[in-house]
């Protein structure tokens, strides 16, 4: 539900001045749609955390980028925005690529391509399967990384 259903809801029942409804049923409304709010906001929190992440990771600042990407996905996580979650691990794979942790990076990167399949991302399980083949050529695995 977005911002703007969620203010047509809030004027249908001004509206009706709930006199049409009973007050379970308008409490019922109202929790549905603070609910709705509340999702929205831990979703553009997380889209926030992410970008905040990226911009520390441009910077060098890897732990504190880190545990951007970290509440970012945890935020993903609770609201369902699965992309989300995957963009994370994709970011985090790309630091640990960085610090030599190829097998951490390698692990991140299959469950993003996963959830990228799964949700037809073909831009992004492209950029994936690159990212999987740098951490085999960075590691010096030329071989593997054609084959990825």
């Amino acid at each position: 539900m977005n911002t703007q259903q969620i203010k047509k809801c809030f004027l249908f029942l001004a509206d009706s001045g709930f006199r049409s409804l009973s007050i379970v049923l308008a409490v019922a409304l109202i929790a549905i749609l603070l609910s709705a709010c509340a999702g929205d906001y831990a979703r553009k929190r997380a889209e926030y955390y992410y970008l905040q992440g990226q911009s520390l990771a441009n910077q060098g600042q890897t732990e504190r980028a880190i545990k951007k990407f970290e509440k970012s996905m945890d935020l993903s996580e609770k609201t369902g925005f699965v992309a989300g979650i995957a963009h994370n691990l994709n970011e985090l794979a790309i630091i640990h690529t960085t610090a030599g942790e190829f097998d951490a990076a390698r692990s991140e990167l299959s469950r993003a391509l996963d959830i990228y399949r799964s949700l037809d991302m073909k831009p992004e399980v492209s950029k994936t399967l690159n990212n999987i083949s740098q951490t085999y050529a960075r590691e010096g695995r030329f071989e593997d990384a054609i084959l990825h």
